[in-house]
């Protein structure tokens, strides 16, 4: 493919998602500064900064140093980018969600590029974005795209083939496609999420989603949700085959040193040369991976799902269910080393109420301050 004479200005804006991560963050803006063949403005590039404290428990997820460096580390790189700094922690999946929002609703463009902080793009990746988003707009069903490649095939180029997407790495998502997804989540994993950390969200109500729908996942983060609301919509989710970025998440909530090797990351490269080109997409191609997809999530919904999920129910408790009688006894023993007095809490909660808020009822009681003082070296959070 002949080198354009002049740079093509993006079909739409970039959005990156940092937390605290400055090293990473540095890395993904440099290597967006160094594209080739498209224009980037500085105005259409936007940080979608998370804060340090949950507003639910009041935990301080990061330091705000780290995060002051995040912010610092996107205007050393995009002096004109636009900065949305959220005063408190969201967590990812609220955070990508207000910057999918602001693309498609407050900004109402037809597509967006979103990026994570631990994906460094190669030269040509917005190149090879926009020669997908030209190719794929035709084709009726499409979710999700992306060109950080196959880390098992690595194919050389110069011709690229598209392969079903793994991760929502550095991805392109139209308008039409995200408001299908974002409705379906709307109506149940978001609820889920609604008033709780992230981290803490309950997978015992996400096991219950999902077995509500004919597909599920070995997994609960807000990507495997999006990956069963493509399946479930007929979206397809595709990727390049040619690797045009590396993945360089090497320390983070997924991944540690030691699985970032087992999982060959630290040998991905992008491509160097610049004769790369799209092969002509076949919509009929990109149906059959969809279904193939769709058909492997059904089997693992048929045949696996319920494993995973008793597994889980072997290690945790679901704070969400509700209180029995037996609860009600257990925490006054365990928390006021007593016994209730009367039947009032028994009233009040047994069959009525969650265990979180039996929980926190008794937490919070000067009675149980008082029997568990604060050592003299702890410093509240937040």
């Amino acid at each position: 493919m002949p080198v354009l004479s002049e740079p093509r200005r993006l079909s739409g804006p970039i959005v990156i998602f940092s937390f605290d991560r400055p090293h990473y963050l540095g890395r993904l803006c440099a290597s967006l500064r160094a594209q080739r063949r498209v224009q980037i403005r500085d105005e259409d590039v936007f940080l979608l900064q998370d804060g340090a404290v949950s507003p639910h428990s009041g935990v301080r997820m990061g330091e705000d140093d780290a995060i002051a460096a995040c912010v610092a580390t996107f205007r050393e790189h995009f002096p004109n980018g636009v900065v949305m700094h959220s005063p408190e922690n969201l967590g990812i999946a609220f955070n990508i969600r207000r910057g999918e929002q602001l693309v498609f609703d407050t900004l109402d463009r037809e597509v967006g590029y979103f990026f994570e902080d631990d994906l460094e793009a190669g030269p040509l990746y917005m190149h090879m974005m926009e020669e997908l988003y030209a190719a794929l707009r035709a084709v009726p069903k499409l979710g999700y795209f992306a060109a950080y490649g196959d880390l098992k095939l690595q194919a050389e180029g110069p011709e690229v083939s598209l392969v079903p997407l793994a991760h929502n790495w550095g991805f392109g998502l139209t308008r039409g496609a995200w408001r299908q997804i974002d409705a379906r989540l709307a109506r149940g994993f978001y609820k889920v999420l609604q008033g709780r950390d992230y981290g803490a969200r309950n997978h015992f109500r996400l096991h219950e989603l999902m077995r509500g729908s004919t597909v599920a996942t070995s997994a609960t983060s807000q990507d495997a949700f999006k990956a069963m609301a493509c399946a479930e919509l007929g979206l397809a989710r595709v990727r390049t085959d040619v690797c045009f970025a590396r993945y360089i998440g090497e320390h983070g909530v997924h991944f540690t040193p030691k699985n970032f090797e087992k999982h060959g990351f630290r040998d991905m490269r992008w491509v160097e040369r610049d004769d790369v080109f799209l092969a002509p997409v076949d919509a009929a191609a990109i149906d059959r991976m969809q279904q193939a997809t769709t058909e492997a999530m059904r089997r693992f919904r048929q045949d696996g799902f319920e494993a995973v999920a008793a597994a889980h129910a072997e290690k945790r408790f679901d704070e969400d269910r509700l209180v029995t009688r037996q609860d009600v006894e257990d925490l006054y023993r365990l928390l006021l080393d007593k016994r209730p007095h009367g039947e009032a809490m028994f009233n009040a909660f047994v069959g009525k109420r969650p265990l979180k808020d039996l929980r926190r009822r008794l937490v919070f009681t000067d009675e149980f301050r008082s029997r568990n003082p604060l050592p003299e070296n702890w410093h509240r959070n937040g």
